[in-house]
């Protein structure tokens, strides 16, 4: 897996679009310790309308992207083995490597842990749905070349308030539509 995208400085990047109107390539994977988490959208029906809906939110429509909802175990293990950081993180992100700069054909991998969305959600008294669009919007700006500031603040709350609308329905992990 390559690095994860980790930075620290405010700086809004190139404009970018994806090459091609083609619908997005996802992939979607819900590891099964996460899919305990009921109140999550973990179906993969739901995840792709949502990715979507936050894709083309942030003008990233057709742009490819693997999204992986996991547990604080595997991300922890993630965690350690890309950045060195101890104990379990909520989201990383793991820009493609070889990606055409200017390009959005496939801008990467994001993992997202469903225990820390809730634990999370729990201490910031935040709709659990609505903190696991703001992690997960963020992580797809990071991948987009956004770095932590003001914009990206803003496109994120943005995005979480867009989507306030939306209705996670048939909560099942079961579900593979």
């Amino acid at each position: 897996m390559p690095q994860p995208q980790h930075r620290s400085k405010s700086k809004r990047p190139r404009p970018r679009r994806c090459a091609s109107p083609r619908p997005a390539d996802i992939t979607l994977l819900v590891d099964p310790e996460a899919s305990r988490h009921p109140v999550l959208p973990l179906n993969r029906r739901e995840l792709r309308e949502i990715l979507e809906r936050i894709m083309a939110a942030n003008q990233l429509q057709g742009a490819g992207v693997e999204l992986r909802i996991t547990s604080d175990q595997l991300i922890t293990d993630l965690h350690r083995r890309h950045l060195g950081g101890m104990g379990p993180t909520n989201v990383l992100s793991f820009p493609l490597e070889n990606s055409v700069p200017g390009s959005y054909d496939n801008l990467g991998s994001v993992v997202v842990s469903a225990d820390a969305v809730l634990r999370e959600a729990f201490l910031y008294q935040q709709d659990p749905q609505s903190h696991f669009i703001r992690l997960l919007t963020h992580a797809l700006l990071h991948l987009a070349g956004y770095e932590h500031g003001e914009l990206m603040e803003e496109m994120t709350e943005n995005t979480v308030v867009l989507m306030q609308g939306t209705h996670f329905v048939n909560y099942s992990a079961n579900s593979e539509s």
